[in-house]
């Protein structure tokens, strides 16, 4: 910005031409020089105009695009994978055991991960359709007890500002109980963590995780969900001794 030219009284005749002056140059602004259009011309970087669009909270944004681009594999924003509506059971299936195995801990607690799972699931039901909640809180034991990273493993993790993702094949189809519309699927899992602190090493873990899901009218459904839509009954990991 260039520098005020310092104030010179020199008297009132010179003092009236400088404000006839500035009146003809403010109305030819006002006739000539304004206009209501927004500029054209996108702002420097360094200027003070509107910013790049920002990233979605849904993703990345594809370069050159201004869209967001969906990574199947990825924990959102909030740390952990959405769930699905469908009522495809492999489809659900792969959902589920994905949301075990992929999320970020330094965007979210566990207890709170463990909350968000525990509501993909629906309660253990018996044949005449009653609830068995030994059986139920039994499957939300194992959830925290054997599938979910330990407090332990995930303060560490959370420390080294690390995420964890599950790399896995094709689902195989191990039970399907037609008259429940139950299906049970079994799955061999690398579980990667990639810290982000720069100095540690990355690692893997091998698992073979089983879930169980229920696609029927009578399983409890989340808010997003609609009729027919499958839920998980429980997720386990299994063990050489599990056969």
């Amino acid at each position: 910005m260039a520098k005020r030219p310092k104030s010179l009284v020199i008297g009132s005749t010179i003092g009236a031409v400088v404000l006839v002056l500035a009146l003809v140059l403010i109305l030819t602004s006002t006739l000539f020089g304004g206009s209501d259009e927004t500029p054209t011309t996108s702002p420097s970087p360094s200027g003070g105009g509107a910013s790049e669009p920002s990233p979605s909270a849904s993703g990345p944004v594809a370069p050159g695009t201004g869209e967001p681009t969906e990574d199947p594999g990825a924990a959102p924003v909030e740390g952990w994978v959405a769930e699905p509506s469908t009522s495809d059971p492999q489809e659900y299936a792969e959902a589920a055991l994905r949301a075990v195995t992929t999320f970020d801990p330094s965007k979210t607690s566990r207890d709170d991960l463990l909350a968000h799972l525990e509501s993909w699931m629906t309660p253990a039901t018996e044949v005449d359709g009653q609830i068995n909640q030994q059986v139920t809180d039994e499957n939300k034991r194992l959830l925290s007890r054997d599938v979910v990273l330990d407090a332990e493993q995930w303060e560490y993790v959370a420390s080294i500002k690390g995420t964890v993702e599950g790399e896995y094949g094709e689902l195989e189809l191990v039970s399907s109980i037609e008259e429940f519309v139950e299906y049970g699927y079994v799955v061999d899992v690398q579980q990667m963590v990639r810290p982000g602190d720069g100095q540690t090493d990355a690692w893997a873990e091998s698992r073979t995780l089983s879930v169980l899901v229920e696609c029927s009218d009578r399983v409890k459904l989340s808010d997003t969900q609609t009729s027919g839509d499958c839920k998980v009954v429980r997720w386990n990991e299994l063990t050489p001794e599990d056969g």
